[in-house]
C-alpha cells in the first residue's frame, strides 16, 4: 500500500515479481510532492511520451547553444532508449501531466572500485519551473538510483559558463576534477579517418 506523501518527500515504487530487462536497467519510479502541493512524477520515457522527450533534448540543446539533434539522430535517440536493452536509460519528470524536465544515464566501470559508475550525461528542467524543486526531485531519484545499482560513484560534466549547474551540483557536495583529471574526446570521423590511414 502507498503511503501518504508528505510535501518535499519521494515515494519509490520497485517493480515486484518478475522483471524484464528494461525495468532492470530502467530501475524505480519515482513519485514525489512539492511544497507548492503540484504533483510531480518521475517515470521512464515511453514511446507515448517520446516527442516529449525529445522537445526537450532540443530545449537542453538551445539552453547550451549547441545544434539540436539532426532527424537521424532523433529516430537513434528514440530507438536506443526504447529498445529491449536500451543503451541507456531515460526518465521524464512531470509537473501535473506536463513534461517539464528529464535526465539521461548509463553505467560505466571503475576497476579500482571494482564497482559500476552511475555516468549522468544529461539533467535539464526547463526554464519555466525552475526554482519549484523539480531538479531536486530528479537528483534524489538519480541519487537512490545509485544506492539500487550499488554504484561505487556519479559522474558528469558541466560547461564552465553554467553557474546554475555548478552551484545546484557544489551544494550538494560534488567535485570539481578538472585540476586532476583531462576530458579528451575523438569523433568516428577521426577514427574513420585513422584506422583508413592504418595508422
Amino acid at each position: 500500500m502507498d503511503a501518504v506523501l508528505k510535501p518535499g518527500a519521494i515515494h519509490v515504487v520497485y517493480p515486484r515479481g518478475k522483471s524484464t530487462t528494461k525495468e532492470k536497467l530502467t530501475g524505480c519510479m519515482m513519485h514525489a510532492m512539492q511544497n507548492t502541493g503540484d504533483s510531480v512524477s518521475i517515470r521512464p520515457v515511453t514511446e507515448a511520451d517520446a516527442e516529449d522527450w525529445i522537445d526537450l533534448v532540443n530545449a537542453l540543446a538551445d539552453y547550451e547553444k549547441l545544434d539540436r539533434p539532426t532527424n537521424e539522430a532523433v529516430e537513434r535517440l528514440k530507438a536506443h532508449a526504447l529498445a529491449d536493452v536500451p543503451k541507456f536509460t531515460a526518465w521524464l519528470a512531470w509537473l501535473d501531466d506536463r513534461p517539464v524536465g528529464y535526465c539521461v544515464f548509463f553505467e560505466t566501470y571503475s576497476t579500482f572500485l571494482a564497482k559500476p559508475t552511475l555516468y549522468l550525461e544529461d539533467l535539464f528542467v526547463h526554464p519555466d519551473v525552475r526554482g519549484t524543486g523539480i531538479g531536486r526531485s530528479i537528483w534524489n531519484a538519480l541519487e537512490r538510483e545509485v544506492l539500487v545499482r550499488d554504484c561505487g560513484r556519479m559522474e558528469w560534466t558541466c560547461l564552465n559558463w553554467n553557474m546554475l549547474g555548478i552551484n545546484f551540483y557544489e551544494k550538494r557536495g560534488a567535485c570539481n576534477l578538472t585540476d586532476e583529471w583531462r576530458n579528451y574526446r575523438l569523433v568516428a570521423a577521426q577514427i574513420r579517418d585513422r584506422q583508413g590511414a592504418g595508422t
